[in-house]
């Protein structure tokens, strides 16, 4: 379907009867202002915009970047939260093991290698009345004794 006017290797889709017209007058008013046939932005919106009756669509990058933000702050952080329980500590207990920490880089070798070193690292958890035990803070661990109630997430 070749359209004079309408520009090199274009074809237009019709939605209603009639639009073409008004998608070929976008089309010949955008090449007043750039003549060698290609359309910015604006002017290819208003052309779509023609083409489809005159309707404009308002989602654009905008609004859509809106609505993403919405439904992530409604539903997609939900896993993220804290869950306040109150829990009654059973039993308290340090776990120590020993893990490879990196501390720098060398190039002895010829290659760029990672330098690791042995160190201790402390784990502290306390054990509630039904048996679960539940990782805790330092901070929490010393300030609370068997048979009190700390409040933790889950």
């Amino acid at each position: 379907m070749a359209l004079a006017g309408i520009g090199k290797g274009h074809t237009p889709s019709v939605q209603r009867p009639g639009t073409l017209g008004v998608y070929i007058l976008a089309r010949r008013e955008a090449e007043k202002h750039n003549p060698g046939g290609t359309m910015n932005g604006r002017e290819m919106r208003k052309a779509s915009s023609a083409r489809c009756g005159g309707r404009r669509l308002w989602f654009g990058i905008g609004s859509t970047w809106i609505v993403s933000v919405l439904v992530l702050a409604f539903s997609g952080c939900a896993g993220l939260s804290c869950q306040p329980v109150s829990i009654t500590v059973a039993k308290k207990e340090e776990r120590a093991r020993l893990e490879t920490v990196p501390h720098g880089y060398t190039t002895e070798t010829g290659r760029l290698e990672e330098l690791r070193r042995p160190e201790i690292v402390r784990d502290y958890w306390v054990q509630d009345a039904d048996g679960t035990w539940h990782r805790v803070s330092l901070e929490h661990y010393r300030a609370t004794e068997v048979g009190q109630v700390l409040d933790i997430c889950r």
